[in-house]
């Protein structure tokens, strides 16, 4: 695969950025609000990146360890009465 240039890699995130407004219909929204709503979906995406970063690994730690599930057994054997 060939590195790519920084004029080629400008055209490839200009292309991306191209397909994205196409594909979203921001295409036909006036500049400014094509920034608005493009900020929207970019914190949007970060709130959902940083979630999935810090709740996805405690999951698969409680569920891979035996403790996502706690057995009745379990619960009747470990109350004070």
């Amino acid at each position: 695969m060939a590195v790519l240039t920084g004029k080629r890699m400008k055209d490839s995130f200009y292309w991306f950025y191209f397909q994205f407004i196409m594909i979203t219909c921001l295409i036909d929204l006036e500049p400014w609000e094509q920034v608005i709503l493009s900020s929207i979906l970019a914190v949007i995406f970060i709130m959902l990146v940083f979630t999935a970063y810090v709740f996805i690994p405690s999951h698969l730690h409680l569920h891979t360890h035996g403790s996502f599930f706690v057995s009745p057994l379990h619960y009747h054997m470990t109350c004070q009465f």
